[in-house]
């Protein structure tokens, strides 16, 4: 999560009525992108995922190519009630939160699709439903053009024969039942199997040969981690295998093992055993090290990812 914000999903990202598309520099800001983006980095930041906010703000995209083109081309807005709800819901963000996952639920819905049923569509995030129903075409072969369906993603419930379709997303599938059961996530302290633990748990293994554990929080600063599943609470902690304890990851300038790359997320391990931070926007780049953060390596510069032209649907 540290190193990528932004997972959207879409049907294809060409022309039709998703906005003018240039590949001759960064996008512009789209409305309330500034503000969702200090609120991130004020988190990361504090996180210690980041350097500072300066550094931040310029590599990271808290837009994303399909919601922006969505923007741009009318057939999606920007609520301001949501872009509050997700600054007061960053602002409150433990670091441990961070290392589990970015999905903060408020900040999904700051840039919506405005297109009703019915309406023609060439990504999901033009559409207020969510989803783009391209029909028989395949938009990973071909420029789909579809049309605004709801769907019901509540998933099956917990009891219900999960089979062919998902839990929902307090349940997991077993499937050594018969019909394939939703049951319900386990708490902590409860016997598991992998997967089958409740949001910022995970299921420490202790037999090994059947896959069963105990669903456990993951370890903080100074305790214990577990070498077979080397994950800590905090995004900015490693598993260190010199004595299976988590620790902060190594920081620019300092030593690191190049084979774990323990630098934190803002850096990496050179070959010379030393963290060096990774270039950002504007420096120059070559195919080692990554960029910074969401930034690519285009033209040889560190840059947020321009919006490129495909051309119309035909």
């Amino acid at each position: 999560m540290a190193r990528r914000l932004v997972v959207l999903v879409g049907l294809a990202a060409c022309g039709g009525d998703i906005g003018s598309m240039s590949n001759s520099g960064p996008p512009a800001p789209v409305e309330g992108e500034d503000q969702i983006k200090a609120a991130w980095c004020d988190a990361l930041v504090r996180c210690e995922i980041y350097p500072d906010v300066d550094t931040c703000m310029d590599a990271i995209d808290v837009v994303g190519a399909d919601v922006r083109a969505a923007v741009e081309g009318g057939n999606a807005s920007f609520d301001p009630s949501q872009a509050s709800a997700c600054e007061d819901a960053l602002g409150q963000l433990a670091c441990e939160e961070l290392a589990d996952t970015a999905d903060i639920e408020p900040c999904g819905h700051v840039w919506d699709g405005t297109l009703p049923d019915g309406d023609s569509c060439a990504i999901s995030t033009e559409c207020s439903s969510g989803f783009c129903d391209p029909g028989g075409c395949d938009p990973a072969v071909s420029c789909c053009t579809g049309l605004c369906v709801s769907i019901d993603d509540s998933g099956v419930p917990i009891g219900g024969d999960c089979s062919i379709d998902d839990c929902a997303t307090d349940g997991y599938c077993d499937f050594d039942a018969v019909p394939a059961t939703c049951r319900a996530l386990v708490a902590l302290e409860g016997a598991c199997g992998e997967g089958q633990c409740t949001g910022g748990l995970y299921c420490r293994i202790t037999d090994p040969d059947i896959g069963t554990g105990v669903c456990s929080d993951l370890p903080g600063e100074g305790e214990p981690c577990d070498p077979d599943y080397p994950a800590c609470a905090r995004a900015d902690n490693w598993c260190d295998p010199a004595d299976d304890t988590c620790r902060p990851l190594a920081a620019v300038g300092e030593p690191c093992d190049e084979a774990t790359d323990n630098c934190v997320a803002y850096a990496w391990c050179s070959p010379d055993g030393e963290c060096v931070a990774r270039p950002t926007e504007g420096e120059p780049c070559e195919d080692w090290p990554p960029c910074m953060g969401d930034l690519e390596c285009v033209d040889d510069t560190c840059v947020i990812p321009p919006l490129e032209n495909d051309g119309d649907c035909e």
